[in-house]
């Protein structure tokens, strides 16, 4: 192996056997990359077929949700925070890359589908509007129009925006395991949850979502993430 690995903490060590050695960062990239890829596109066909028809087939006719304090006071402001909102798709990538067994991407793909799955279903059967200002088309942030001309105003409980950050985050407390030490892997995943409070909070600022979608939105990427990894393997990499 050409890459120098990255130092282990002895709990790490006791983790990924000490026999073995740990792949660098880039190694752990490059591990099953064309599955990879596949896992990627298949992944995303999912995500839109179910996220987007779901807005055109509702069974029932779609309402409000519930308003709390929060959603009243969290102003609307589209112009810092429709960016924030969109590095969902920046993070959500990262902690998968790190894998290394065909079997642990497999999984990561079931429960990212099925947590798609269920909220595309409840979108159908439950449809709740965003909430959305009557003016928000007038607003002259390109990107925060380019979100309203492709997202509807519906999908809004529970929210996959959630449910996507908490399921990478969690993966991301997994892979980080073995390759880091202690107090790298500590301000990393520091450094990824303030990003994902932040994206949480861009979801208020933007109008897309409620108060109430997250919770119920955090609680399915718990659900998705428990259920992808039940009986896996502690040791989230192999030697590549």
């Amino acid at each position: 192996m050409s890459d120098t690995p990255l130092h282990t903490t002895g709990a790490d060590h006791a983790d990924a056997h000490a026999d073995v050695d740990v792949p660098s960062i880039a190694a752990r990239v490059r591990a099953e990359a064309g599955y990879k890829v596949i896992v990627t596109l298949v992944l995303l066909l999912v995500l839109n077929v179910g996220y987007f028809g779901a807005q055109h087939v509702s069974l029932v006719a779609p309402r409000r949700a519930w308003s709390t304090w929060i959603d009243r006071v969290v102003p609307f402001a589209p112009a810092v925070w429709v960016w924030v909102y969109g590095s969902m798709y920046i993070m959500l990538p990262l902690p998968p890359l790190l894998l290394t067994r065909r079997n642990d991407l497999t999984r990561f793909a079931c429960g990212f589908a099925a947590m798609a799955c269920v909220a595309c279903f409840v979108f159908v059967v439950m449809p709740i509007t965003a909430p959305r200002p009557h003016d928000a088309a007038s607003t002259d942030v390109w990107l925060y129009r380019v979100l309203l001309w492709l997202d509807r105003p519906l999908n809004c409980l529970p929210s996959l925006h959630i449910a996507l950050i908490v399921y990478a985050l969690l993966l991301a407390g997994r892979v980080t395991r073995v390759g880091f030490t202690a107090s790298t892997r500590t301000r990393t995943l520091i450094a990824l949850w303030a990003w994902g409070a932040a994206i949480t909070y861009s979801t208020l600022a933007t109008k897309q979502h409620w108060f109430v979608d997250i919770p119920t939105g955090a609680a399915l990427g718990v659900i998705a993430h428990t259920l992808a990894w039940r009986g896996a393997r502690h040791d989230p990499v192999l030697h590549v």
